[in-house]
């Protein structure tokens, strides 16, 4: 096993409040953000068909999740790339999104005109971590910033690009 999938079969055991800190943790400045590292490491990689929104989807050995999902799409033999977007989700994952308010202050809420559903976006992120804003997503159609305390969602969304651009189904980062 690999030092990275270690790291990982540690995380499968723990909470999913502990869980998001200590992968938030782990994505601290001097972690590689190596594409492939996570996509052998992370579960199987399911075979696509299309390149549906650039995402090759793996099948998690953190049973918590049903799918994670990695960008950009890269085969075995693809040069290696740093990672554009890691993104969670599961019907047994539950994190509170005050948990995610503790480490990060800064936030936004945008409604998603496209699917419906609310986002919330949480940019800037400290200079320590590696990644550049984290995105989680309801399907509570109005929220207010009074309500957000309360949510608990079943995805989350690492984003690593370095451009703030609003799109009509909420916030993303670009290159």
């Amino acid at each position: 096993m690999t030092e990275l999938r270690l790291i990982l079969k540690e995380f499968e055991s723990m909470s999913d409040i502990d869980w998001f800190h200590a992968f938030c943790n782990f994505f601290r400045e001097g972690c590689y953000l190596d594409t492939k590292s996570f996509m052998l490491n992370l579960g199987k990689i399911i075979p696509f068909e299309s390149r549906f929104h650039g995402s090759q989807f793996i099948e998690p050995y953190d049973k918590r999740f049903d799918k994670i999902s990695i960008n950009p799409i890269l085969s075995l033999s693809d040069d290696n790339q740093k990672i554009f977007s890691l993104r969670f989700y599961g019907k047994k994952f539950s994190l509170p999104v005050v948990e995610i308010m503790k480490a990060f202050k800064e936030f936004m809420i945008q409604y998603n005109t496209y699917d419906g559903g609310t986002q919330l976006f949480f940019h800037p992120i400290p200079k320590e971590y590696n990644f550049t804003a984290i995105d989680v997503w309801t399907p509570e159609e109005s929220i207010k910033n009074s309500d957000v305390r309360k949510l608990k969602v079943d995805n989350i969304v690492f984003l690593f690009a370095s451009k703030l651009q609003l799109f009509r189904d909420g916030y993303s980062m670009v290159e």
